[in-house]
């Protein structure tokens, strides 16, 4: 079982309170005409039209493209789990689900694996676009606004 890793997250979310926070400072200073914005995502998408450089908002896009396909994919296990609620609750046959699973994964286990394959690949992608957005592509961006101003 994969223990999960509230410090990071935590330094995480400070981290990009605190760069919201200086794009909010630089914005102020130098007077710029950027909205201001509540969240560092939306903050750095206004930055990356002012400076025209769309690298940012195209890697955003992508993200939630990735978001939405995640749920599509996701929806399967989702209705699978409201059935074994309900026929833990006795509302159905819980008996019927799991024989109609069963038999379905034993006539096309390949569909379960390429399942598997498409739902962790989205994830992984996601993770990564996620990491290059904050890491790399954002950086950049800040980087050519203090450029910019100096």
């Amino acid at each position: 079982m994969r223990k999960l890793n509230y410090g990071k997250t935590m330094v995480e979310f400070f981290s990009s309170a605190e760069e919201l926070k200086q794009l909010h400072k630089i914005i102020s200073d130098y007077n710029l005409p950027i909205k201001s914005e509540d969240t560092f995502e939306k903050q750095a998408v206004e930055v990356s039209e002012y400076l025209n450089e769309p690298t940012f908002i195209e890697a955003r896009n992508k993200k939630r493209s990735l978001n939405i396909m995640s749920g599509v994919i996701a929806l399967p296990i989702v209705v699978f789990i409201v059935y074994m609620i309900l026929g833990k609750l006795k509302i159905i046959d819980r008996g019927d689900i799991f024989k109609n699973v069963l038999d379905w994964f034993l006539a096309y286990p390949w569909a379960f694996i390429l399942y598997a394959f498409v739902f962790a690949s989205i994830v992984i992608t996601h993770k990564l676009i996620e990491k290059k957005m904050y890491y790399k592509i954002y950086p950049n961006l800040k980087s050519k606004l203090l450029d910019q101003l100096n």
